[in-house]
């Protein structure tokens, strides 16, 4: 899969270990702490393993953006965990900025709007601040190396700081993803990532078809359970047979996934007991 997102430059670094295995779960923001360094300088002070570090991309007081790995690749940023579930984007800065600094920099944090939400939509990734127990429970969303570091003690960093102003970058990233606000509408969770996206025809978000059909379990779901709260038995035989594919995590429950065919036969079977318990 190409990347999500373009960068100015590319200055790609080995300072990586290899290719992720599972799902983009996060984005996790950082700082590059030291000299306020434009976007190339930042990106070749990484080319070096005695730099001891890498991050997905960076991004300079000026708005310019360099990328130091590939999407697909794990970077050296916040210890084992979060490197291998997670996009890592640095800003030039401190974590000792005040909130006024940070929203002075409009160019930068313009820019970092722009990309979390291009990666929210290429990836499922929910445009909600993730702290770090809700990161221990395994909630997407987005975070911060020092979330990170309080949830998993793999590093003791404390980046972007406590004033960086993460309700602004979260209320930013919701107003690119979705300018229309459709109540109760959930961002996408996906498995793989394959496949054309098609135009939605309640807003102007693009999905794909695994996407749709999940959406429409949990619409059909809602239904069902309130006309079924006690539940109503299903055929475990027909559900479990001929599965084919990918499975996809359940926007009604994240814990269950299932294939497409079997996302097809859960939505027959609701519609059906849904149509038989009003009468239909």
């Amino acid at each position: 899969m190409a990347n999500a997102y373009k960068c100015d430059h590319d200055i790609l670094t080995a300072n990586d270990d290899g290719k992720r295995k599972g799902p983009v779960k996060r984005i996790y923001i950082h700082t590059f702490e030291g000299r306020d360094l434009d976007a190339t300088a930042m990106a070749r002070y990484q080319l070096s393993p005695a730099a001891g570090g890498s991050y997905h991309m960076v991004i300079d007081a000026k708005g310019m953006t360099a990328r130091e790995n590939d999407d697909e690749f794990i970077p050296w940023s916040a210890g084992w965990t979060a490197n291998r579930d997670g996009i890592h984007i640095s800003l030039a800065g401190q974590a000792a900025f005040s909130r006024d600094t940070w929203l002075s920099r409009d160019k930068q944090m313009g820019k970092l709007a722009d990309i979390v939400a291009a990666y929210c939509r290429a990836y499922g990734v929910p445009a909600v601040y993730r702290k770090a127990g809700e990161l221990k429970a395994g909630k997407w969303g987005i975070s911060t190396h020092a979330e990170a570091a309080i949830a998993w003690r793999e590093t003791d960093h404390t980046d972007p700081g406590r004033n960086f102003p993460m309700d602004w970058l979260v209320d930013q990233v919701n107003r690119r993803i979705n300018p229309v606000d459709i109540p109760g509408a959930p961002l996408p969770k996906v498995g793989p990532t394959s496949g054309a996206k098609y135009p939605s025809l309640i807003d102007n978000r693009e999905l794909r078809l695994s996407e749709y059909i999940r959406f429409i379990d949990e619409k059909v779901t809602r239904i069902f359970d309130e006309l079924y709260p006690e539940g109503k038995d299903m055929s475990a035989n027909a559900l479990y047979t001929g599965m084919q594919g990918d499975a996809y995590p359940s926007y009604v429950d994240d814990s269950k996934s299932f294939t497409l065919d079997q996302y097809v036969r859960l939505i027959d079977f609701k519609v059906d007991a849904i149509r038989k318990g009003m009468g239909v």
